[in-house]
């Protein structure tokens, strides 16, 4: 049994150890949380009201939701779509490229590396993106 651990209660005749270092049932250690908190009783409450223009999500909706602002995101999405199309690109020609003996393996193996992980940004987007945004 670990030093800070106690028997505390004994429940269908066995002893149950408590670990002293942890608050309650939580099993949260002490120093994270304050002398008076219990995890059962000062649960949060939060406000979920559409109407309410002083919380923060609904203010980032209106926002977001402006014509001028679905304008600018309109443009930057479609900014994304030729950047990605380009790294697609540059990926396929330096494929060839190294494929043909043209590019050194000390130049193509970082190049490959970033041009992967930026497709794969790409991919991670698209593959999250709203059906709207893709007409599917």
């Amino acid at each position: 049994m670990l030093p800070s651990a106690r028997v505390e209660a004994r429940r269908r005749g066995r002893a149950e150890a408590v670990d002293t270092r942890f608050r309650g049932r939580t099993r949260w250690p002490i120093t994270h949380t304050h002398t008076g908190f219990d995890a059962h009783n000062d649960v949060p409450t939060y406000d979920f009201d559409f109407d309410n223009k002083e919380l923060v999500l609904n203010t980032a909706r209106e926002k977001i939701l402006a014509p001028e602002n679905q304008k600018a995101i309109k443009r930057l999405d479609d900014t994304f779509d030729w950047v990605v199309t380009a790294i697609v690109g540059v990926y396929c020609a330096l494929t060839v490229a190294w494929l043909r003996g043209q590019v050194p393996w000390y130049a193509a193996v970082p190049a490959f590396v970033l041009l992967r992980t930026a497709m794969a940004g790409g991919g991670h987007y698209y593959a999250r993106r709203r059906a709207e945004a893709t007409g599917l």
